[in-house]
């Protein structure tokens, strides 16, 4: 009887050090995966708004660039 009560507890250690292993690599995949899936709705976010910029001011964007490539200099020729 002596001997059964430290193995019950070792089991026990090991029964919950093993549960809460297996949480924390749930708890980090899920992060992980969190991370990925919100870098991928900013990066869509971003996407659509550009092309909503794109084509609410496309028709002032042609003259504009025009403007800034006629200032562009070049050094050496």
């Amino acid at each position: 009887m002596l001997f059964e009560r430290p193995v019950v507890v070792a089991a026990l250690l090991v029964e919950w050090t093993s549960r809460h292993l297996a949480a924390n690599q749930v708890r980090r995949r899920t992060s992980a995966a969190q991370n990925v899936v919100e870098y991928g709705l900013l990066i869509a976010t971003i996407a659509v708004i550009v092309l909503l910029a794109g084509n609410v001011f496309g028709h002032e964007l042609g003259p504009w660039l025009a403007l800034l490539a006629g200032r562009v200099t070049t050094l050496g020729t």
